[in-house]
C-alpha cells in the first residue's frame, strides 16, 4: 500500500502498532502509536511533510537499527516515521519456485 495524495510517498508494507497500556489507558489521544517506514530518506520526508504544515515531536531520533520521527496528526494522535540504517537493511531473499 502507498500513501501519497500530493505528499511525499510513505511506503506501509510494515506498520509498527504499540497498543493501550495502563499509563495509555484506550479510547485517549495517544493511547495508540502507528508507525511507517518512509521510502525516501527519512529527513528528506521529514522536510517535505514539515512544509506542508505536519507538526513534528522534536528531531529525528538515532535509535541504532533506526532513524526515527514522532508527528501527530490534527487531533494530537502520535504516529512516527522510521528509516532502517543502510547498514541494518538486508536483500529481500527470493525463494526459487519448482514449477516441474
Amino acid at each position: 500500500m502507498i500513501i501519497s495524495g500530493g505528499m511525499p510517498t510513505i511506503f506501509v508494507s510494515n506498520i509498527g502498532l504499540h497498543p493501550a497500556s495502563a499509563q495509555k489507558p484506550a479510547g485517549r489521544v495517544g493511547s495508540m502509536t502507528i508507525g511507517f517506514c518512509s521510502s525516501e530518506p527519512i529527513r528528506d520526508t521529514v522536510a517535505k511533510l514539515k512544509a506542508r504544515g505536519v507538526v513534528f515531536r522534536g528531531d529525528v531520533i538515532d535509535e541504532t537499527q533506526l532513524l526515527v520521527a514522532n508527528f501527530q496528526d490534527a487531533d494530537g494522535n502520535p504516529f512516527y516515521l522510521a528509516e532502517l540504517k543502510a547498514e541494518y537493511r538486508r536483500e529481500p531473499q527470493h525463494v526459487a519456485s519448482d514449477k516441474s
